[in-house]
């Protein structure tokens, strides 16, 4: 058996067919590592799986909700049109982490018949309503008859024994219309009138009157006062009730109580931390906080403590507070007014959530961060950033259904779903400034119409405008794409009959998951000259894609661009464990490899996901080369690479980006002094390294934050400038590794 065996391969080795093709026919599954599907219910994470595919799944159970029907898992959130069944992965792999979401239906509710309940005054219809039943009704006033007291409506016409009451219905279904009758008695004797006066001691005045009967208790009020009844006596001995029967001349007077409010206090502890305030009310609803309570100085706000409080109205924090707690009002519904002290940097998680009166706060100047759900769901109109604030975390002002007016200034970093379903929001300006922003950021602004994006290449998501005005418009749609300035942002389902396309001039990104969907029949496309940037999966799953080209303008290719598409499953594509377009490396195999070298002529590299560019079972090698011609190292592009020590760059280079060699633990030495046209080295681009001697050169234009952090070395950085560049980040040589320290170094 085993000499046929031999004899068959050495068969087809003679016919030049690869080992690999024999395996692939002889089963279904991959040797491939597992994924996770994360499975969600809005933000909240229900159950993780893990999977290579070319299997069925067990998918978890959803949450019952009451009125909403589960519809199913779904890939695309918000889009609804991607099922994730049992079935999705059993001809095919899993080739990534994926998230997905659980969709509802909101239940139809039934329709309930109404009748008609007449009401009839001396034989003509006075009135109607209609009612289903079960339900306590509003009964007609009847009209007066002179000399007659009206005592009901009732359903027989002749005896008047069966009354409708205004509860009558309260437990029973009406099921057909029905008629009543109003019935009034003779009055013999009409009552005699006597003067009623009315002494409000210090109250509003009270019109004397002449009657038989007070059938309400009269209105009168007094600032300051709570009124507790009228009564008999200028001594308050007995209560008037109403109705009241008046039987001779006589004065009632009113009577008061003072509103004295319960004096607030506060308590801090050592540390200067306001723990819990006491003595809000209705009435005591304004809280100014001082500087020093029991002679310590108030220095932080704790978490919750006006968390769920419905009578503060306005808030004042003194200077001398510098930090704020989380959910330090959530649910504060009636606060109205907030003063906040001109020295805080950071507005916490869920710090005014849900003040669904909060219409007016102050922002200070010395902002930095706005961090989760900081104002969801308040009453805010308006939103002016401070030229200090850099980043806005997810969901910080969504649903803030009254927000008209938004002004970005600086910020650099705007976070998932932050101004989601702010449904008066007209315009927006993103700034130049702004460098990471999330998904559906502005999802759902139904007035949103007015766009500016910024001329500098941003990574937008293709649904972050989903469901604005801009969106909906279909004007603003081109043969089923969405472009936004000059930014290629979705495609539509009139996309789907097309196989080539061309990108329109002018274009310098392409969107995250741009043509996710409605691209399956697409067998080329072509990109303008000006391009800058292609987003992370921008053409992934595009199985028909054979042919693209990489404008040399390209500075930027997102992780998995062109995953699972014709040019992925081309092997003319491939060179040496790497895939390569037009001088871009966008993919490596996920093969157990212990050296990689990136083939001469390669320009740039494509930026990984959050763990690496270089798949799991690659990352083992103990070799990296890298060729003279490269210029771009993109975003993780190389991190988690454990086993390599040095690394040698060309002089071509020009961008290190974030990340790209972070986690690389035995890198000990790096030739960045050569690198003469490097420009820009990203966030944390060598953090957690082993690197003892480095020199940056004087080409450098940009540098990140914590290049080196975590090193795992004394460090001396040569800088060939006299003294750190105003573009530098300021914490640039910071290490959190108190173990080795990062001298600098700069040019005499």
């Amino acid at each position: 058996m085993k000499k046929k065996t031999s004899i068959l391969l050495k068969s087809i080795l003679l016919l030049g067919l690869p080992i690999t093709f024999l395996s692939s026919c002889g089963t279904n599954e991959i040797d491939g590592e597992l994924h996770t599907i994360s499975f969600y219910d809005e933000s909240t994470l229900v159950e993780k799986i893990e999977t290579k595919g070319y299997e069925t799944i067990d998918l978890p159970s959803a949450q019952n909700k009451e009125n909403y029907d589960f519809k199913g898992w779904f890939l695309d959130k918000n889009i609804w049109s991607e099922e994730l069944t049992r079935d999705y992965f059993l001809n095919k792999p899993l080739l990534e982490d994926l998230d997905c979401y659980a969709f509802y239906e909101k239940k139809s509710e039934p329709v309930v018949e109404k009748y008609t309940i007449s009401f009839y005054v001396d034989n003509k219809i006075f009135s109607t309503i209609e009612t289903s039943g079960n339900e306590i009704l509003t009964l007609p006033n009847a009209p007066q008859k002179e000399n007659y007291s009206f005592k009901g409506w009732y359903f027989d016409n002749e005896s008047f024994e069966d009354e409708l009451t205004a509860d009558f219905y309260e437990n029973i279904a009406l099921k057909s219309d029905v008629n009543v009758y109003a019935y009034y008695e003779l009055v013999n004797e009409e009552p005699k009138e006597f003067k009623v006066s009315f002494d409000s001691n210090g109250g509003s005045k009270v019109e004397d009157v002449v009657t038989s009967i007070i059938e309400s208790e009269p209105d009168t009020t007094r600032d300051g006062y709570t009124f507790l009844g009228w009564y008999l006596e200028e001594s308050f001995i007995n209560k008037v009730t109403f109705p009241f029967e008046v039987t001779k001349d006589q004065t009632l007077y009113a009577k008061w109580e003072e509103n004295i409010p319960a004096s607030i206090s506060f308590n801090v502890n050592e540390e200067g931390v306001l723990t819990s305030v006491e003595g809000i009310s209705e009435i005591n609803n304004e809280v100014v906080i001082p500087s020093r309570v029991n002679d310590i100085d108030v220095r932080e706000i704790g978490d919750k403590v006006f968390a769920d409080n419905l009578f503060i109205k306005k808030l004042v924090i003194p200077e001398s507070v510098k930090s704020l707690g989380n959910k330090m009002c959530y649910g504060a519904k009636n606060l109205e007014e907030v003063v906040l002290p001109n020295n805080i940097t950071v507005i916490p998680d869920y710090a005014f959530e849900n003040c669904s009166s909060l219409t007016n706060i102050n922002i200070p100047t010395s902002l930095v961060q706005i961090r989760a759900n900081a104002f969801s769901q308040t009453a805010l109109k308006e939103f002016i950033a401070p030229e200090s604030l850099k980043e806005i975390w997810l969901y910080a002002f969504k649903d803030a259904k009254e927000l008209r007016n938004v002004e970005l200034k600086n910020v650099t970093e705007i976070g998932n779903m932050v101004f989601e379903n702010c449904e008066k929001l007209e315009s927006i300006v993103i700034p130049e400034t702004l460098e990471e922003i999330g998904t559906s950021v502005f999802g759902g602004c139904s007035s949103l119409q007015d766009i500016d994006l910024p001329n500098k290449p941003l990574a937008l998501d293709h649904n972050t405008f989903y469901g604005s005005a801009y969106y909906e418009d279909n004007s603003n749609w081109e043969n089923g794409v969405l472009y936004v300035d000059n930014y290629l942002l979705t495609i539509n389902s009139d996309f789907l009959n097309l196989s080539e396309y061309e990108v329109k001039e002018g274009t310098i990104a392409i969107a995250i998951n741009a043509f996710l969907n409605n691209a399956k029949n697409l067998t080329k496309i072509t990109l303008p000259e000006g391009l800058k940037l292609i987003g992370d999966k921008a053409f992934s799953s595009l199985y028909k894609l054979e042919s693209v080209n990489i404008p040399s303008s390209v500075d930027t290719i997102g992780y998995n661009a062109f995953a699972s598409t014709g040019i992925s499953s081309n092997s003319t594509n491939w060179s040496d464990n790497g895939l390569y377009i037009d001088g871009w490396l966008v993919n490596v195999q996920n093969t157990k490899i212990s050296e990689f070298e990136v083939k001469e002529g390669t320009i740039g590299v494509s930026n990984g996901s959050d763990v690496s560019f270089i798949p799991s079972r690659a990352r083992k090698i103990t070799k990296l080369t890298l060729p003279a011609s490269l210029r771009y190292i993109g975003k993780n592009s190389f991190k988690q690479l454990t086993l390599i020590k040095e690394i040698s760059l060309g002089g071509s280079l020009e961008f290190i980006k974030e990340g790209a060699f972070a986690v690389c633990s035995s890198l000990e030495k790096v030739n960045l002094d050569e690198c003469t046209n490097l420009a820009l080295i990203g966030d944390q681009a060598f953090s957690q390294a082993k690197i003892s001697e480095i020199t940056i050169p004087e080409s450098v234009l940009e540098m990140g934050e914590l290049v080196f952090n975590q090193n795992r070395a004394n460090l001396i950085v040569h800088c060939m400038v006299s003294e750190k560049p105003a573009s530098w980040d300021s914490n640039w040589d910071f290490t959190y590794n108190e173990q080795y320290k990062i001298t600098v170094e700069w040019k005499k």
